[in-house]
This record gives C-alpha cells, structure tokens and sequence, in this order.
C-alpha cells in the first residue's frame, strides 16, 4: 500500500468516520487525470487525481471551488467531499449514469432528441451561470469583454504553433467585427457538452469534469454545447444532439438564465468552433513535438478543417473557386509514422502470441510506406504571410471575398479527412 493510499483512509476516516476502504480502482474517463473509484463503508466514492507528472495544485483548486460553489447553487454534480491533502485530488461522491455520448443518444434516449434532457441541461447552464466571482475566489477575474479574451487567447496560442492558419485567423477577425454586448460576468463551466454530463433513465443527473472553470459569459457554455463536433451523429439536432438552438435558448431563460438571442449563440457557436479547430492543432502539435507520441493526437490534428468549415458555414458566404491546398499536419508521412509506432509500442506487446507476427509485419509495412511517400514539406511562407496579415487587419476591406477563397481551401481539406463532412448541416 503506497503512502497516498494511507493518506486516503486517513482523510476517510477523518471526514466520514469510515473504517473500512476498498483499494481504488480505475475508472474510464480523464485524460489528464486519473479517475479512481473506491468505497468507504457502504459509501461509493471516486477520487479525481491529477497524474503525477502534470499535476497542478492551483488548478485543482479552481475546480475544487467551482464544484462547491455549484453544489451549494444546486446545480447538479457529484458532490465534493473534501480535496486531498497533496492538494492534487478531490473526493466526490460516486453517480451512478451514463456519459459516453453514443450510449446516451442511443440507449438513454432511443437514438432520438430529448426536449426534457435539454430542458434539463439548460437549467442547469442557467444554475451554474447564476455562481458569481465572489464565490469562486480562486477563478481570476480579469478586466475587460470575456469574449474579447477568448479571441485574444485562441490568437495566442496560434502563435505557439510552427503552421499557419488563415482560415481561422479570417472567423476570428470576423468575430472581433461583431463582438456581442458584455454580459455578466459568472461562472462558466467550459466544457459543457455531451461527454461531460452523466445520464441515467433518460434524466439529467450530473455536470461532469469541471476542469476547464472559469470566470466569463454565460452564452459561452451554450456556443460550445450546439458545436456539431459534440452531437455525436445527430446533427439534425444542433443543441447538444438532444434538440434545437431555439428550444435550447428558451429553456435557458425560462430557468433563469439572462435571456440569449439567436445571433448572440451564433457568435458564441462561432468563436466554439474556432476555439474546437485550435485545440485540434494543439493536440497534433503535443505528439508532432514528441511531448506525447501518440496516433490519436496525431488523427486530432487533421480533424481540425471540420470545426473550421462549420465557423465559416455559421458566417455564410459561397466557396470560391477549387484549390489543391496543402493539408493541415500531420501530413500523411507522420500519420503513416503515427500508426506504425502504435502497431510496434502499444498494440504488440498486448496481442495473442498467434497474431503478434502479423502486427509486426503490418507496422512493417506501414513504416515502409512512410518512408517510401514521405513528401518535401510543403512551402507554407505564403500561407504564414496571408494569416499574419489577416490578423493585423490588412483585409478587413474584403474578408468576405477572403473567407469564400479560405473556405475552397478547407473544402478541400475536408473532402480528405472527413468525406461528406461539409454535406449541409
């Protein structure tokens, strides 16, 4: 038993009186923490840790801060129970659910939408919009718009990245252009979608993974909700799979929320999508530095034309004319590389002995191909000066005429990565 595990039973019997503790047990979910389950007594419990080599006191912290102020507003979560003494977990309460998106869509609801589930989710939005800075001390709060902030934070971390992106630079200059009136300041979930929320009989019965908290505008959590990356199949459904954006916006206020106009989501879906696109190059670029090999990351990357064909379908316009743009990385050497490393690294070592030849012969090949195919890096410098550009205003004159020629270019993207991705939505 290692000297966490004695410190765990410590705080049990402290904060619960429990005497007996089950060993903690892994649970599915949490990619940059570790999700453990365990009881205490006849109490189901789960400790939500940060790994070792990421941990971040602060950040746990601000979670920590958000779920108790969100328990205290009655918004439904797993209630928090006390933060571990290495200040790196939190101890919650078990819920028993369901949140894998699929399953949801298609065991909770029948594979159809749900008006009470959305009616359910946006009363809770409204609930966590109603927690105020002052209740979350650790949240920083910052002068100036929120949805200023959040361009300016995409901007920055584009400029973290060795690879332009014009297209995602034109949605942000045409958000910037249209900025909607400052609202409230409150607590904003971050990450509110299907996948973090947990389901049980078709009900609503947790906000699930509160990792990214922050203090902003409540309109944010429902732009990042109605994303079509997060309904799962049902895109007839644009709020969350469940419903539509009018029902979504007419639920929110009838439970308290301050009322959300149907252009006011567009922009927040908008800037989702932008913020969706970065992310997906961020992801590539973990595994593209060799921070974190991984096939996955690396399939992210390309992903990231799809959340920008929707914020370009959300701003409107015609494509222009076909082009044979450069895809995003990692470009198909690097994918090919990707794979090969997962068949020899990940996969061999766990296959029946029957099959472990044959994994190795298919990484084999699949390396030979790489190397084989493995193209010149394409000349980006004209795409680095037209993004540079696009950011410094220099096209605002025509950004429409610009974002139909960048839609083409991502048109082509897509047809690529994700074939019939840009079918009507």
């Amino acid at each position: 038993m290692s000297d966490a595990d004695d410190q765990l039973r410590a705080e049990a019997r402290r904060v619960l009186n429990a005497t007996r503790l089950t060993p903690l047990t892994p649970l599915a979910g949490g990619a940059s923490r570790e999700l453990l389950g365990f009881d205490a007594d006849d109490q189901q419990l789960v400790l939500l840790r940060a790994h070792a080599a990421l941990g971040d006191r602060d950040r746990t912290q601000r979670e920590w801060e958000a779920l108790s102020a969100a328990h205290r507003a009655e918004v439904p979560v797993a209630e928090p129970l006390w933060r571990t003494a290495d200040g790196l977990g939190i101890v919650m309460r078990r819920v028993p659910g369901e949140a894998i998106p699929r399953r949801v869509l298609r065991d909770q609801l029948g594979g159809e939408g749900s008006d009470d589930l959305l009616a359910e989710l946006a009363g809770a939005a409204a609930a966590v919009h109603r927690v105020t800075p002052d209740q979350v001390p650790a949240l920083e709060r910052l002068p100036g718009s929120p949805a200023l902030r959040e361009i300016a934070g995409l901007e920055a971390l584009l400029d973290e990245f060795d690879e332009p992106h014009p297209a995602i630079e034109a949605g942000l200059r045409w958000l910037r252009a249209r900025v909607p009136d400052r609202r409230e300041t409150t607590l904003v979930h971050g990450d509110l979608r299907l996948g973090n929320i947990m389901v049980r009989d078709g009900r609503l019965v947790a906000l699930l993974d509160w990792e990214l908290c922050h203090l902003g505008d409540g309109a944010e959590d429902l732009g990042w909700m109605c994303i079509r990356s997060w309904r799962f199949g049902a895109d007839d459904r644009p709020a969350a799979g469940l419903g539509s954006r009018e029902r979504l916006v007419e639920y929110y206020a009838a439970a308290g929320g301050e009322p959300v106009t149907l252009q006011e989501l567009r922009w927040w879906e908008t800037l989702a999508n932008a913020r969706w696109a970065v992310l997906c190059v961020r992801q590539a670029s973990r595994h593209l530095s060799g921070a974190v090999r991984s096939h996955e990351l690396a399939a992210i990357g390309r992903r990231a034309c799809e959340p920008t064909w929707d914020m370009l379908e959300l701003i409107g316009g015609a494509d222009g004319a076909h082009t044979d743009a450069p895809q995003d990385r990692p470009d198909a050497h690097e994918l090919l590389e990707a794979v090969a490393d997962y068949l020899r690294q990940d996969l061999l070592p766990d296959v029946p002995a029957e099959h472990r030849f044959g994994v190795r012969i298919a990484a084999n090949s699949i390396a030979m191909v790489a190397r084989e195919g493995a193209p010149l890096a394409p000349d980006r410098t004209a795409q680095r000066a037209l993004a540079d550009a696009i950011r410094r205003g220099e096209h605002d004159h025509r950004l429409d005429e610009l974002i139909a020629e960048l839609r083409a270019e991502v048109r082509a993207r897509v047809d690529i990565a994700h074939p019939g991705w840009t079918a009507a939505l």
